[in-house]
């Protein structure tokens, strides 16, 4: 992500960056150095660890998700910063496909193609508005309270019980 940022700084210097959650170990401290390398030092933000609030605040002041996991197991951080307005670029990976409405809420490109990753960022933020809709439009379709009954009557479904 940091790589993809520098790659975004050079042709939009007026980007700020923000990286949630909170590291383990010495992964932090080093993840500062490298930011600071790449000439991001005044141009990123740490927040570490960061509750579900103040989460959502973020992604909702933010124009664009980067998503560089290169495995989840839904994408649900991607579907949290859709329902706020905020598109994703992703790897297509398991998880990340399966929660990026290519084209809609986001974009996906293939794993470690920083270039592509970043010229997609570049697109979702200039094309904002739209952008923004759709993926709200996207998030919109996923609700816990149906999948909690989808799940509930295929379990019960297996088990031969209603469930309900």
């Amino acid at each position: 992500a940091l790589e993809v940022f520098a790659l975004i700084n050079r042709s939009q210097k007026d980007w700020q960056y923000l990286v949630v959650g909170k590291g383990e170990g010495d992964y932090l401290k080093k993840l500062k150095y490298f930011a600071k390398s790449l000439g991001l030092g005044k141009k990123i933000k740490f927040w570490g660890y960061v509750s579900e609030k103040k989460k959502f605040e973020l992604l909702a002041r933010s124009h664009v998700m980067i998503n560089t996991s290169v495995r989840e197991g839904w994408g649900l951080v991607n579907i949290e910063a859709n329902s706020v307005g905020t598109p994703v670029v992703a790897y297509n990976v398991a998880g990340c496909k399966d929660s990026v409405s290519e084209g809609k809420s986001g974009f996906l490109c293939k794993m470690g193609d920083i270039n592509s990753f970043s010229e997609l960022a570049i697109v979702l933020s200039d094309n904002l508005d739209r952008f923004s809709f759709l993926s709200q439009k996207w998030a919109s379709r996923f609700d816990w309270k149906i999948s909690t009954q989808k799940s509930t009557n295929f379990i019960g479904s297996l088990v031969g019980k209603n469930l309900s």
